[in-house]
């Protein structure tokens, strides 16, 4: 069987390559790094958030959560579905805007990864403590 483990931290600058250098990115991105700890192959097939605004919404699963996104393109180099071998580690971007400032303050903030071996994904809280900005 195989297990994953992951982890979203609101990150800080990024530099780019744009043919002239590197250039400092404005952007604030959340990263999330991924690691297969199992036995056997896994494909991750998507990379979303879940917003609940009460801590009840959160401990009861059958409740659905506030808001739901994917993030389409979080890494070119690994693109989606990647194939996700024994003991690799995949990692993943996605844009940290106000709005998402906002969720982790006043909510509570998933980071979901889906992969082939579980429905609903192996999932980790982003926590205001960890914010930058």
């Amino acid at each position: 069987m195989a297990a994953l483990w992951a982890e979203g931290t609101p990150a800080g600058e990024h530099r780019y390559e744009n043919g002239r250098g590197g250039q400092l990115d404005p952007n604030t991105y959340i990263s999330v790094t991924a690691v297969n700890l199992g036995d056997r192959a896994t494909t991750i097939t998507n990379l979303g958030f879940l917003y609940f605004d009460s801590w009840f919404g959160v401990m009861f699963r059958r409740n659905r959560p506030a808001k739901t996104f994917i993030i389409t393109s979080p890494s070119p180099a690994q693109a989606l579905p990647f194939r996700f071998e024994a003991g690799a580690q995949w990692i993943g971007m996605a844009l940290q805007g106000a709005d998402v400032v906002e969720m982790i303050r006043n909510g509570h903030l998933f980071v979901v990864l889906y992969h082939s071996h579980g429905g609903s994904g192996v999932r980790f809280r982003l926590k205001s403590k960890e914010l930058t900005a």
